[in-house]
């Protein structure tokens, strides 16, 4: 699946994905893609919800091909 990654200045980049994937292996693929430390990427949903637990499936976030998720960084 693709999921859409938007970037807290606007820039939209896409990440494709294993449907089964977890929270972990999205943020790596993003870190790898965009030159990132993971350990400070933060994903939300569009409406705020933060996609906090690693070890959970995008499924379980109601992520799905096409979902638009926001991109955080921790200080």
């Amino acid at each position: 699946m693709r999921v859409v990654v938007e970037v807290i200045a606007g820039k939209l980049f896409y990440i494709d994905i294993e449907e089964e994937a977890t929270v972990e292996s999205l943020k790596k693929e993003i870190a790898s893609k965009e030159s990132l430390q993971e350990s400070r990427l933060v994903l939300a949903h569009r409406n705020g919800e933060v996609i906090a637990n690693d070890q959970c499936t995008l499924k379980d976030y109601q992520v799905f091909n096409g979902t638009i998720v926001n991109l955080f960084f921790k200080i």
